[in-house]
């Protein structure tokens, strides 16, 4: 999730999906071009806590279609009218949640899916939540103010996860939340990293629950994605583990006149020598990793799954950026106007 800073910028984006060499995620509207404090990325869309009220901004709008009809009203829901006060963001698939300084947590939906799954469940509804994370798969996650972890959709661990979930994130004692696709993280208050979920019969899905040595203390932050895992060191290194990232073979830019980096040297599990140090905040796309480094600058490694590059920094990110956040094809960064 995306917590909304005391800063205030403008949003950067990169990545697609393109329809026509239209990319819908670049095409920032005029609300996300000042007083953005934070960004989320989605599965084809992107949403932004802006100015002095906190309010959320999405593009593109969920009446709006780039590839034909407009969707009926009836198959999505829209953020409650006068959404305001937002503390926290985050993005899936086809869904956003959005956290207010109450405590209280409101989900909209891109694509209804019934059986109840549209809807915030009761046992959330009444706790006080203090963070907030969405899965990919639809699922989400909140993190309750007495530091245990609620989940909803219910997902049949016993039946469909390699692995369900530890006692430690029940109870208490958890201090961030991370969703992927179909595994999560908890960054517990002794900086220990646990995970679950996994696809049964998905090697490299349970992979990503393997927590490393080295992430088993001293750990700030953290961040899932398809079938990898991140943390943040508080000593500024990056830690990965599950599937490796490599760079794109075969893609198109999905940024006028960019070329394609070479690969950068490679660390433990792919991680950069790069991102070894000097990293303040990590962001984990679908199959790529983005990071920040002090100073403000953006880091990507890895693939777009819209086989777009989307590892070439435009030049206003390489500087003064202060949130980020990586969706499956596509990225976000707030700088300064």
């Amino acid at each position: 999730a995306a917590a909304a800073a005391a800063q205030l910028g403008k949003v950067i984006a990169l990545g697609g999906p393109s329809y026509n060499g239209y990319m819908p995620a670049m095409d920032i509207p005029p609300q996300a071009r000042s007083g953005v404090r934070a960004v989320a990325a989605g599965g084809y869309f992107s949403m932004a806590i802006v100015g002095k009220r906190r309010l959320v901004v999405e593009w593109p709008p969920l009446n709006y279609s780039w590839w034909g009809p407009a969707p009926d009203p009836s198959t999505y829901t829209s953020p409650p009218k006068g959404l305001s006060g937002v503390q926290a963001i985050a993005a899936g698939d086809a869904h956003s949640l959005a956290l207010l300084k109450s405590g209280k947590v409101v989900m909209w939906m891109r694509q209804l899916l019934g059986g109840g799954k549209d809807v915030v469940p009761p046992a959330v509804a009444a706790a006080k939540v203090k963070a907030i994370a969405a899965g990919r798969a639809g699922f989400s996650m909140a993190l309750t103010r007495n530091g245990s972890v609620l989940e909803w959709p219910a997902r049949d661990y016993a039946a469909n996860f390699t692995r369900p979930p530890p006692s430690e994130v029940l109870s208490g004692g958890v201090r961030a939340v991370a969703a992927g696709w179909d595994h999560c993280l908890a960054l517990l208050e002794n900086g220990t990293v646990v995970a679950w979920g996994g696809a049964k019969g998905s090697g490299a899905s349970v992979r990503a629950l393997n927590v490393p040595p080295a992430a088993l203390s001293n750990v700030v932050a953290i961040a899932a994605g398809y079938q990898h895992s991140m943390a943040l060191l508080a000593n500024g290194t990056v830690v990965a583990w599950g599937a490796p990232l490599f760079t794109a073979g075969r893609a198109t830019c999905a940024a006028l006149s960019c070329q394609h980096p070479a690969p950068p040297p490679a660390g433990p599990n792919s991680v950069p020598a790069i991102a070894l140090s000097n990293v303040t905040a990590i962001s984990a796309g679908k199959d790529y990793a983005m990071v920040l480094l002090r100073g403000g600058q953006v880091f990507v490694w890895g693939k777009s799954s819209s086989n777009l590059y989307i590892d070439t920094i435009p030049p206003e990110a390489s500087s003064k950026v202060f949130a980020i956040s990586a969706g499956p094809m596509h990225w976000l960064a707030v700088r300064p106007v």
